[in-house]
């Protein structure tokens, strides 16, 4: 049995308002010590990323669960997904609107979708998007809501003057997430967004997507064994278009170069991608858990980069007393 657990969670990369840091620190430090508690207690990686992502989706500050940006029209449509590299099982929801806590109905379709084929032979889902979201949600006792009173940036937004407004206030950043890992080795991380601010009803991001919006897996080369996990934020479309969780996690478990020297290429890559040249501003954040599993034991790598004008992270090992929360500013 391995005695090293360890949580790495995110407030997104977009335009935070400095004003606010307090309170994104805040959170990431009450997600941080909710996983380790968890972790510490025996729990598995995806229950520790679900637990630490519920408490940041719970945070008004944060675009997602109750705090989520809005559509053109109003309303909150909110994507989650979260996998495990345990099993390789991956579960997400898409534009819901009525679920409280989206990562929570994700998880509960991962577990589903862990164990293969129906008895009647119908295969278990990997994504479910609006009211088929929803059905799920409902029909497994997970909290549902249609109060609009949970959105508190509902006036906010249909009275702001200008989207200068929006990111002059910090509301228009994208995405949580959390990457956890257990005591028994295995890494699972996991995505929440609301998704941009006055989107087209409908649209789902990459916090829905498999391989665009959160990445588990277990590498084994001839001496040692790594496990990767990344959860990744930025414009949706982009991030897709670039299989960014997956190929991100590919690329820094497999290549020789030191994984902060990989992480840089890859950001530096992806804004001269000619898939993306018809975006002017290229926005991606990501953070990546390498855990090294070599014969004395394991070493265990924290990496975070972005393209944004900021992103807030914060991580905690079972070592630590406290979390460590930093705010990070683009040199791109």
């Amino acid at each position: 049995m391995k005695n090293k657990y360890s949580v790495f969670v995110h407030v997104g990369a977009g335009s935070h308002s400095l004003s606010n840091f307090s309170t994104y620190k805040s959170v990431m430090e009450n997600a941080c010590k909710a996983a380790i508690k968890a972790l510490e207690e025996g729990s598995s990686s995806s229950a520790a990323v679900t637990i630490a992502i519920k408490i940041l989706e719970d945070d008004p500050v944060t675009n997602a669960g109750i705090g989520s940006n809005l559509t053109r029209s109003g309303t909150v449509e909110c994507d989650a997904s979260i996998m495990c590299s345990k099993t390789g099982a991956f579960g997400a929801v898409g534009s819901v609107s009525a679920i409280k806590n989206p990562i929570c109905a994700a998880k509960s379709i991962m577990d589903n979708e862990s164990l293969g084929q129906q008895e009647i032979g119908l295969i278990y889902p990997m994504l479910l998007v609006g009211k088929g979201g929803e059905i799920w949600a409902k029909n497994n006792n997970i909290e549902c809501t249609d109060d609009k009173s949970y959105h508190i940036t509902v006036l906010f937004i249909l009275n702001a003057s200008s989207k200068t407004e929006l990111v002059d206030n910090g509301l228009l950043q994208d995405t949580v997430g959390a990457i956890c890992l257990d005591r028994y080795g295995d890494i699972s991380s996991g995505v929440s967004s609301g998704g941009i601010a006055l989107k087209y009803e409908g649209r789902v991001g990459e916090a829905a997507i498999y391989k665009a919006g959160c990445w588990a897996q277990k590498f084994y080369d001839s001496d040692q064994i790594k496990v990767v996990g990344a959860s990744v934020t930025g414009t949706g479309e982009q991030i897709i278009r670039s299989s960014v969780a997956e190929n991100y996690s590919t690329q820094v478990a497999s290549n020789i170069d030191l994984p902060i020297n990989q992480l840089q290429k890859l950001l530096l890559q992806f804004l001269d991608d000619p898939m993306l040249q018809k975006y002017s501003k290229k926005n991606v954040g990501i953070i990546l858990m390498i855990n090294n599993e070599i014969k004395d034991g394991a070493i265990t790598e924290l990496l975070a980069g972005h393209t944004t004008d900021t992103m807030g992270y914060g991580y905690m090992s079972n070592n630590m007393i406290h979390p460590k929360v930093m705010s990070l500013f683009s040199i791109y």
